[in-house]
Order: C-alpha cells, then sequence, then structure tokens
C-alpha cells in the first residue's frame, strides 16, 4: 500500500476513485486479494477471488465480521468443484466466508446485483487454465455495466450506408425516411443495433471528410429526421451507433479554412502544419501536402482532403468531446463506431498507436461515460490481435476482429479448418464478449461473397460460423442476402438491392452509384419467402443467438474432427450445449467422429434437436471424466460446405 499503489497512481491512473481500483488474485492470491479489499475499502472497491485458499488463514473470517460494506463495492468469489485434493474444503471454506460477509451487512447477489457475487463451477480445478476461463467474466462484473442490447449474448449490429439503403423521395439518394421506412425489415431480421456510417455534412458521397459535426447531411434529411430515426429505432429494440471521424476534418471545415488563409488564426493550431515536407505516412505514402495558399505544407495522412486534427491542442480535446455529447445526449445515440484510432496523435517518429493516442483514447471514452454511462464505443484499428490489444481495457468498449474475419473467410474459402478457432479462443480467454467484434466484411474491404466467388453454399458457411461463434457480430447490409462488390470503394457500397426492377427497389429515380451485375436475381424479394435462401439463414441464426442461451452465453470449446476439412465446437452454457459442426470442404465426408481432449461436458447421455431443422443428430454420450470420444453426429456423410447445429439435452 505505501509502495506499489503510488506508483500505479502515478503511472497508470486514469480513473481514481475506489470504485474503478481493483486488486485480484487466485489460490494464496486469492486470500490476500480478499483481505486487502476488506482492511483497505477506501481503497479497493473491486476485488476478484479465484479459489481462494482461506483455510490457510482462517483469521480472514474475523475480518470479515469486522468489514462494512460501501457503497458500490463488488466482491466476486469463484471456486471450482475439483480443487486439489480436498474440493469439499474449498467448497465449504467459500460458502462460509459468504454467509459471514452476509452476516456483516454485504448484500449476496446471484445474477447482476448485489455486493458479493459467489459461484462455484462444477468443473473447476487449483489450475491456471480455470482462472484464465474465469477472469473475463469477473472482469465484466467488476468493471463493466454492459449496454442492455448486448447483454445475453444476442447482440447482433447491422452496418448501414444510409446513401445506398433506402431512397424515400426518388433523387437516387438514400435517406434517414427511407431508413425508417426500413427499420422493420432490420428488425426481422434480428439485429439489436444499426451503426451507420458517417451522416453529418460532408463534402464526399462516403462522409469521412466531415465538414459540420453538429448538422446531418442535407442528402440525407435534418436533424429532426435523425432524431425521429432514433426514436422509432429505440421502439424498436433497436440501438443506434453512429460513426464517429475523429482523426481528421475535411478540408473544407471552417476551421481548417481559417487556419489555412490565417497564419494568426487560434484555429492553425487545430492542424499540423510546417514550412516543409516532413516525410511519409505510417505506410509510406505522401502525408504532407502542399497548401494551395502559401508556401507550406499540411499533414493528412489519408489524404489532402482529409487535414488531421492536432490532439496536442487542448481545444481539439475539447471540441471532440462537446461533438460527443452533442450526439449523445441531444440527437440520443447509443454509442459510437470511432474511424482510424490508431492515428490520433503523432510523437516524433511515432505515426501510429502512439502513447498519446492511448492517453487520449482514454481521456474520451471516460468523458463518453460521464455523458451517457451505458453507451457503446467500437474502434477502428487495422491489423492482428496483437495489434488491437494495447487499446485495452480502459480506452474504447470494443474493437473489430479484423483477424478474426479473414480466419473465417480464408477457412471457408480454403476448405480448411485449421487454426479457424484459434482467435477466437484467446479472445475468450481475455475478454467478455461483448468487448470484440467479429464480422465477415464491411464498407472498406472485398463483400464476402466475391471473397468466395459468389458461392452461396460457402456464403451460408461463412454466416454459420460467424453467428454462432462468441463475440458481438457485425453484418454489413446486403451480406445476407449476398450482395458482392469491390474495389473501388463506390463499387463496396453500392445501392440495396430489394427487387428486380428498375430501381431495385432502392429508388424511384436514378441511383447514385450503379447496380452491381447480379443486382436482379440477388434482392431481398427473391430471397424473403424462401425458407432456404441466405437471408432466411441469416434471420434464423440471429434469431437463435438471441433465444439460445448456449449460443449466447456460453463458453466456447475446441473439439477435434476426424477430417482436416471439418471444424467442430461446443457453445456450453452451465449444463445446456450446442453443437456446431461445418464441413468447410468441396467433398463429403463419411463417419465424421469428433472428440474432445478435456472434460467439455457434464457425463452422462444427451439427445440431439436439428436447431436448423431436419433430422436430429445421433445420441451423445460423455464418459464420466467429461470428455467426448468418437462421436458420430451423423450417420453415413455430411455433405460439402454444410453444416449442423445440434442442440444437447442431458
Amino acid at each position: 500500500m505505501q509502495t506499489l499503489k503510488p506508483h500505479i497512481d502515478r503511472h497508470y491512473r486514469t480513473l481514481p476513485d475506489r470504485l474503478h481500483t481493483g486488486v485480484a488474485g487466485s489460490s494464496m492470491g486469492g486470500l490476500i486479494a480478499l483481505y486487502a479489499a476488506l482492511k483497505y475499502p477506501d481503497v479497493f472497491g473491486r476485488v476478484g477471488v479465484f479459489s481462494p485458499a482461506l483455510w490457510v488463514a482462517p483469521e480472514i473470517y474475523a475480518a470479515a465480521r469486522r468489514a462494512h460494506p460501501r457503497p458500490g463495492t463488488r466482491i466476486y468469489i469463484v471456486t471450482g468443484g475439483q480443487e486439489g485434493d480436498t474440493p469439499a474444503v474449498y467448497v465449504r471454506d467459500q460458502q462460509r466466508m459468504v454467509d459471514t460477509l452476509r452476516a456483516a451487512g454485504f448484500t449476496i447477489g446471484g445474477g447482476g446485483g448485489g455486493d458479493v457475487r459467489a459461484t462455484v463451477r462444477p468443473d473447476g480445478k487449483h489450475a491456471e487454465w480455470f482462472w484464465r476461463r474465469e477472469f473475463p467474466a469477473a472482469y465484466e462484473w467488476l468493471f463493466q455495466d454492459a449496454p442492455a442490447w448486448t447483454r445475453g449474448g444476442g447482440g447482433v449490429c447491422y452496418e448501414v450506408f444510409v446513401r445506398s439503403f433506402y431512397d424515400s423521395n426518388g433523387d437516387g439518394i438514400g435517406d434517414l425516411n427511407g431508413l425508417i421506412a426500413k427499420l422493420d425489415y432490420i428488425a426481422k431480421l434480428g439485429a439489436s443495433c444499426i451503426w451507420l456510417m458517417p451522416v453529418a455534412v460532408s463534402p464526399s458521397y462516403h462522409g469521412y471528410d466531415v465538414s459540420d459535426y453538429y448538422r446531418v447531411e442535407p442528402a440525407y434529411g435534418t436533424n429532426e429526421d435523425f432524431k425521429r430515426l432514433v426514436t422509432e429505432a429505440h421502439r424498436r429494440g433497436i440501438a443506434v451507433l453512429v460513426d464517429m471521424v475523429l482523426n481528421h476534418a475535411s478540408s473544407e471545415h471552417p476551421s481548417f479554412q481559417a487556419a489555412l488563409h490565417d497564419t494568426t488564426s487560434p484555429y492553425r493550431a487545430w492542424y499540423r502544419f510546417s514550412p516543409t515536407s516532413l516525410g511519409k505516412g505510417p505506410w509510406g505514402a505522401d502525408a504532407w501536402h502542399r497548401s494551395p495558399v502559401r508556401d507550406e505544407y499540411y499533414y493528412g495522412v489519408f489524404w489532402s482532403g482529409m487535414p488531421d486534427l492536432n490532439y496536442e491542442t487542448p481545444a481539439v480535446r475539447d471540441e471532440a468531446k462537446q461533438i460527443a455529447t452533442f450526439w449523445l445526449r441531444d440527437m440520443d445515440v447509443d454509442g459510437f463506431r470511432l474511424d482510424a484510432v490508431p492515428y490520433l496523435i503523432e510523437e516524433g517518429s511515432c505515426l501510429m498507436g502512439c502513447p498519446g493516442t492511448h492517453a487520449f483514447l482514454h481521456e474520451y471514452a471516460a468523458h463518453v461515460r460521464s455523458v451517457k454511462p451505458d453507451a457503446y464505443t467500437v474502434g477502428e484499428v487495422w491489423g492482428n490481435i496483437d495489434a488491437v490489444m494495447p487499446y485495452y481495457p480502459d480506452q474504447l468498449t470494443s474493437y473489430f476482429g479484423f483477424e478474426l474475419a479473414d480466419s473465417l473467410l480464408a477457412a471457408v474459402r480454403t476448405g480448411s479448418a485449421t487454426g479457424v478457432l484459434s482467435g477466437f479462443l484467446r479472445l475468450q480467454d481475455t475478454l467478455p464478449p461483448y468487448r470484440w467484434s467479429p464480422f465477415l466484411s464491411n464498407h472498406d474491404g472485398t463483400r464476402s461473397m466475391t471473397v468466395l466467388r459468389g458461392n452461396t453454399a460457402r456464403a451460408k458457411l461463412a454466416a454459420t460460423l460467424l453467428l454462432t461463434l462468441p463475440g458481438l457480430p457485425f453484418v454489413y447490409y446486403g451480406e445476407e442476402i449476398g450482395m458482392t462488390g469491390d474495389k473501388p470503394d463506390p463499387r463496396l457500397r453500392t445501392p440495396m438491392q430489394w427487387s428486380p426492377r428498375p430501381g431495385l427497389g432502392f429508388t424511384s429515380g436514378t441511383a447514385w452509384e450503379s447496380a452491381q451485375p447480379d443486382s436482379l436475381t440477388t434482392t431481398v424479394a427473391a430471397q424473403d419467402t424462401n425458407p432456404g435462401s441466405l437471408l432466411n439463414l441469416y434471420r434464423r441464426l440471429i434469431h437463435l443467438r438471441r433465444e439460445n442461451e448456449a449460443l449466447g452465453t456460453g463458453r466456447l470449446l475446441s473439439l477435434s474432427a476426424s477430417s482436416p476439412q471439418v471444424v467442430a465446437y461446443l457453445r456450453r452454457a452451465g449444463d445446456h450445449a450446442v453443437l456446431v459442426v461445418a464441413n468447410l470442404g468441396a467433398t463429403s465426408v463419411s463417419r465424421l467422429a469428433v472428440a474432445s481432449l478435456d472434460s467439455v461436458l457434464p457425463p452422462g447421455t444427451y439427445s440431439t434437436r436439428n436447431l436448423l431443422g431436419g433430422s436430429p443428430g445421433a445420441a451423445l454420450r460423455v464418459s464420466r471424466d467429461g470428455r467426448v470420444r468418437g462421436y458420430l453426429p451423423v450417420t453415413g456423410r455430411i455433405g460439402p460446405r454444410r453444416s449442423l447445429i445440434l442442440d444437447l439435452q442431458r
């Protein structure tokens, strides 16, 4: 207390109060963590106690009797049912501690409430794998208040490009009133959230160079139209996230124009100017652009029309927070998708992911939470999981899983299951599922159907994997019907294909961008009533995710398969489990067997129910050690690029 905590406060502290200060440990460390929290309640408002060796120091019970509950305190205790040589002692001692804390005035909660949450996991052992497995759930309960729409694991977010979704007035440009008209379609799909690409005033069709952060793009409608959209979305249980472009503004933004034309303007410090070009940007392209006004250069990492904002200037930081407040409070959005966050601050030769960027994201996220405590923020950090991890744990809520998207599409494209689950397993052991966001494609990359060469069976496999694996998935508009698209960027963002007629049911006029070649055959109308369509598979999977506890919140458990082209896994929540088996290959697999290396289920015999309809699978027998051995989910063959989702009932 006299040495370590002051060091942490000085070098790492971002939120100084006791409710954001925790201590955790396992075994003897669990005992020490609990003692520290009881002895120093003014310091530690959060404590995680894993497999505590309470029998080592019985005086811990006296400390608990003397303790007085403080407002907001949370104590998370978890013990395994197979702890060491005397598991009954660990379980007994945990219950004695819970009873002691209750007698001292602490409230005991089973679900989300109470000062103390205590759990016994029947399969838990006195081992690092068990503590690592339990940490994300403990961290989520101790420190995070997940937005309501993400709870239960059923949250799925649908990305919409307003310009391309539905045109209500015949001018060829999608608009907010058009989106309102199509909210029932999104609700029927099962999405609990929509992410809108930029909707603020911009000189560009895509909106990522904003010239007025406080006003909706006139081609889309008015601020009042936007408020009506939010009201209608909320009425259907759909949260609304908007794209927030923090890294740069438009070269037409009044602040940049003032800085460009007047070297004494206070806005001069909002941007970075230099008498000479100072070199390339983070990926080797020219990032210093010659001023059209005088002999000087300004920094814009993406292009000359997007000058980077200078977040070393306090006024810029304040303005970013004021903009966030406006959208959260005045426009009532539920959060933001943050564009290009690694590039916010440059420090010397460091051009991306610099310390200053992380510090500002801490500051920005804290402000967002102060305005709307349950706001959700998801950041764009291109790269693998290692590149994303420095942005956790207390900056934005979530980040997109680019590595996960690559692994899913590669597995389906190549027909090989090797490594497809590794990223999901790693993130599951690190973070609560609502804090990472898998996807297949988005507005910046080749559409998944194009990557999969127009093969609907492959697209169904990709959807099945995405929507039966953990995380909070995002679906790009049109992906659910198999829309195609490749670079350049406008061809990734073509109008939604509603029906096979002129204007595609998108507009009664001439669309802002021409349609894809398959636009008259790949439509919502063609798939809406076809039970075997890609659209109806998305609908079933999203609704299953919301309704089935194991698919929504269950732990991912990898299984081995007798064929390298088959991926098999369980999603388990308590005694409830779902088995997913997917043949990624172009050939059938005969007598497919799956197995587990470790204990994955309580022993017994399980009947199976096919959640996508069709014949049930064979009964599953789990041995006394909880392992699955040589289980054949189907008799005969599993067809090429086919999958099974089996609900297991003991």
